[in-house]
């Protein structure tokens, strides 16, 4: 059996304990001849019992948390696979969109990309034998590891808080294929992200920092997208991203709403450079806003918020 380091020096103390109190008792047994144990003797080791039991006890109700975090993170990630490629086609599509009708007598090759099949005809409902949307063979091994790891870090300090930022995480991850794949955020999804504000509203101040946040996130979100169709006479952001921001300040509060938007323009921006230095895209392309969006959230919930890092935090909101 592996001890952790808490484990590792109770045991390390009851042995130092048992040689010291072996080595006292024999050099007052062989002055006195008294092999009665003294009663300070029997309450020092009743002590020492009691404190590895603790430690024991402590560490493995650790190793069943770690060990449930990891069927979670599994869970999730073979979940996210199966459910997107299962969730109906009507969710990624635009309001009067129609599915695409049957071709029987369609020969061409399927069109794919990063994910799996991708086109008009993989917004069908899948059956049997069907392509899938996002193939299962690497990415459920790719998230899972991904869920397991945020899991992991965060379970040993709060398993209600890490109970609810996987989930968060997951929903998060559902847009960001959808937004990917489609450019669609679908409706479905963002109520789902906006219920589970459930699960964080102990670690908020009152639920008006909720309504705020979430109305902060829209103000903030709209006030892009009117600065951007000013500027280059288009749409730079479209009405989903308005909408995933509001129910992510919902969720987030006003401090993580802000701090998420920052993130976001921080992250989407130096891919953006990067993408035209390389060439891989030109000026007037535009590249889905969500998954920046759901990589900065990530960011905050698991290193900002709650976690290791979130006392840095807050003294850089006192700044």
């Amino acid at each position: 059996m592996i001890l952790s380091s808490g484990a590792a020096l109770a045991w390390f103390r009851l042995n130092a304990a048992v040689l010291t109190s072996c080595f006292a008792f024999g050099s007052h047994s062989l002055s006195t001849g008294y092999r009665k144990c003294p009663r300070q003797d029997y309450y020092y080791w009743r002590f020492i019992h009691i404190e590895l039991l603790s430690y024991m006890e402590a560490e493995i109700i650790q190793i069943i948390k770690y060990l449930l975090t990891v069927l979670a993170g599994i869970l999730l990630g073979n979940s996210a696979v199966y459910l997107f490629n299962h969730m109906p086609g009507k969710w990624f599509m635009d309001y009067g969109e129609k599915l695409p009708e049957e071709k029987t007598d369609d020969t061409s090759e399927p069109k794919t990309d990063v994910f799996g099949a991708a086109g008009p005809e993989s917004l069908k409902d899948r059956k049997p034998g069907d392509p899938q949307r996002v193939r299962s063979t690497p990415w459920k091994y790719y998230f899972s590891m991904l869920f397991i790891a945020a899991g992991l870090y965060l379970v040993r300090d709060d398993w209600v808080y890490t109970i609810a930022v996987m989930i968060i995480c997951w929903i998060l991850l559902e847009l960001s294929i959808s937004d990917i794949k489609y450019r669609i955020v679908p409706d479905q999804l963002l109520i789902m992200l906006a219920v589970s504000a459930v699960g964080v509203i102990q670690y908020h101040t009152g639920w008006m920092d909720m309504l705020c946040g979430a109305a902060l996130g829209i103000g903030i979100m709209g006030a892009t997208a009117l600065l951007g169709k000013a500027m280059y006479k288009r749409d730079t952001v479209g009405g989903g991203d308005i909408k995933l921001f509001g129910a992510l300040g919902l969720v987030l509060g006003v401090r993580g709403v802000l701090a998420v938007f920052m993130i976001s323009a921080l992250l989407s921006g130096a891919h953006m450079v990067f993408l035209l230095a390389t060439r891989r895209i030109k000026r007037k392309d535009t590249i889905p806003m969500v998954p920046y969006i759901a990589a900065a959230a990530g960011i905050y919930l698991i290193f900002l918020w709650q976690g290791p890092a979130s006392a840095w935090l807050d003294t850089w909101w006192q700044i």
